[in-house]
């Protein structure tokens, strides 16, 4: 049995050989007075009149508080909300890491935090800006960090609150998931060996899946060793329990499971205290704040909020919260209200935006016909007003919708539409998903060169404008033309590299369409286990997220590999599910019922 005090020696004595950085989370700032990213989302979330059930969904999504900030910021000013973050004193964690840094047993410190404690726990050690440390917190500041002089450095990786229009920047690129080369590099370069031989990761919940941990995960080699810290209330130097295991024992939101290392779990403050008592020569004290006024502050912006954007700032801000966790369900009586607000309080953008918005909800879920209608209209409003990103988006998702319906001509010329306003004005965020779409469209239409040739200029775009739904799509794309093509080695590479993706980031309804082309991929190799696993996989997502012609596919894939073994009972109870549920969304020319049709028919010959 390993005793606490043994762990923390250990550790002790890797600090004191100067082989060690440090990467803390929001956690390291608890006892300063400052609210948890959660905290301060659900409290927002009740003033906005979200019920507890959507609440508890969307805590248990993987949407980033960045991500959630950004959209507040979009709609009205979120000023007094990041003022908070100046608030707060430093802790004893911060002074701990001053002390560590003043005496030279580290040099590096990686923070998602941007509040200014470090910074003031620095200074109050006695520790100068400029002369003893510097700070890095943007693109520029990345390139210029020197990893091999001596200098303390402090990467403040999402920026700092005392540059808001930086952490702007930050906050956009985190919500729409572009990636910036300077930020990933820093990522690689901390957590290899060659930089950092060991790494104290603090107050971490590994839940940044749309920027830093799918970064760290995708590492494969020279990987610093990794000391985990997970915070357990209960624990303290003298009791005899195994609180240690290796780093990769657990899965869920851990990027480090290809990494050496242990995961401790132990209350912070016991090992900050015996990391303090066995490296720092000046007596211990636990420096706590208690929590500052910060509801009085969110109240007081609330009410400003809507005085000044009127009550269909709620609903939409609900509604797309509820839409980018992929909720459509949930989505939609919200969207209908902030429609309702928007037309009552003459907002034409706020109506076109929503209108697009709940008719690619709808599209999601597979009630075309709803979702053609407000497209449409969202596009004559975009038009009128001369919203080119809007109009561009209103024709990106009907293009999506015609493909849904088989419709492929109707698709291309939408979409081919987008392409053309994409490239006259420069949108290349917008033409790299358009690019994507259209080679979605070409490999339905047995166009397979053209659809490659889209794929792979839109994913070259993606990837250099960071959009890594895009990224993950368009790979899924290739993989699906190499796939239709005969080419199923380079098929498979292709998809697994889509999964990959699309797993790191959340995105939900591109993994259920890489898992189905997956299942393509082993019935092309006569692996029929694998065919079903795969198919029952994406099914689960598509029936618990209501992503209908998703699950209608599943179905039909899943009939289908029962036909093939001439299992008549399975083959037509899945093919009838096939069937009811595309009957309902779909034309019916649609291929997908075509193709549903003749295996139930030959089902039933069996």
């Amino acid at each position: 049995m390993i005793t606490n005090i043994q762990i923390l020696n250990n550790i002790a004595q890797v600090i004191s050989k100067n082989t060690i950085a440090i990467f803390c989370g929001a956690g390291v700032s608890f006892n300063s007075g400052l609210p948890l990213a959660n905290s301060l989302r659900n409290y927002i979330l009740k003033k906005l009149g979200i019920n507890n059930y959507e609440i508890d969904i969307l805590n248990n999504s993987s949407y980033p508080f960045e991500a959630f900030m950004e959209l507040l910021e979009n709609e009205a000013s979120i000023e007094e909300i990041l003022a908070i973050f100046k608030n707060g004193k430093p802790n004893t964690n911060h002074y701990l890491i001053a002390e560590l840094a003043k005496r030279g047993f580290i040099t590096n410190i990686l923070t998602t935090n941007f509040d200014l404690l470090f910074e003031t726990a620095f200074n109050n050690s006695g520790l100068k800006k400029g002369y003893h440390y510097n700070v890095f917190l943007n693109e520029n500041d990345f390139e210029k960090i020197n990893w091999c002089d001596n200098k303390i450095k402090l990467i403040k990786i999402h920026g700092c609150v005392s540059k808001k229009d930086e952490l702007a920047v930050t906050m956009k690129q985190v919500a729409t998931r572009k990636h910036c080369q300077c930020k990933l590099e820093v990522i690689n370069k901390f957590f290899s060996k060659s930089i950092n031989n060991n790494i104290i990761v603090l107050g971490y919940s590994c839940s940044d899946i749309f920027d830093i941990s799918p970064q760290i995960q995708n590492l494969d080699k020279d990987k610093s060793y990794i000391y985990l810290i997970d915070h357990h209330k209960q624990s303290n130097c003298n009791e005899n329990v195994n609180i240690i295991e290796e780093i990769s024992m657990n899965v869920e939101k851990n990027p480090f499971t290809k990494y050496d290392g242990k995961r401790i779990k132990i209350n912070t403050d016991t090992l900050i205290k015996c990391i303090w008592e066995s490296l720092i020569k000046k007596p211990y004290k636990k420096i706590y704040y208690p929590q500052i006024s910060w509801p009085y502050t969110i109240d007081k912006w609330y009410n400003k909020t809507i005085n000044e954007n009127t009550l269909c700032f709620k609903s939409l801000i609900i509604a797309r919260l509820l839409y980018n966790i992929g909720q459509y369900k949930l989505s939609l009586d919200h969207f209908q209200k902030a429609i309702n607000d928007a037309l009552y309080f003459n907002h034409p953008k706020a109506v076109s935006s929503e209108m697009g918005n709940m008719g690619m909800a709808l599209n999601a879920l597979g009630d075309y016909y709803q979702a053609r209608l407000l497209l449409e209209k969202s596009l004559s409003i975009c038009r009128k007003m001369g919203n080119i990103q809007g109009e561009i988006s209103q024709l990106q998702a009907l293009g999506n919708l015609f493909r849904n319906l088989g419709d492929f001509n109707s698709a291309k010329e939408n979409l081919l539409k987008a392409k053309v306003l994409s490239e006259q004005h420069n949108e290349k965020f917008s033409l790299g998903t358009t690019l994507g779409n259209l080679a979605l469209v070409y490999n339905e239409t047995g166009e397979y060169s053209m659809a490659l040739q889209c794929s792979i200029k839109g994913l070259e775009i993606s990837r250099d404008v960071g959009n890594k739904q895009a990224e993950g799509s368009q790979l899924c794309s290739i993989g699906n033309s190499h796939l239709l093509m005969g080419n199923v080695d380079i098929a498979y590479k292709y998809l697994m590299e889509s999964l990959s993706v699309t797993q790191s980031i959340g995105d939900k309804q591109g993994e259920c369409m890489v898992l189905l082309d997956l299942a393509g991929y082993y019935l092309n190799i006569f692996n029929i286990d694998k065919g079903l696993e795969y198919s029952y996989l994406s099914l689960k997502i598509s029936e618990e997220l209501g992503f209908k012609q998703i699950e209608g596919m599943a179905y039909y894939n899943i009939g289908s590999i029962f036909l093939s073994v001439r299992d008549k009972v399975y083959a037509i109870q899945n093919l009838e599910k096939a069937m009811s549920i595309l009957s309902q969304i779909c034309d019916s020319n649609h291929k997908y019922i075509d193709l549903t049709i003749v295996n139930l028919i030959k089902s039933r010959l069996l």
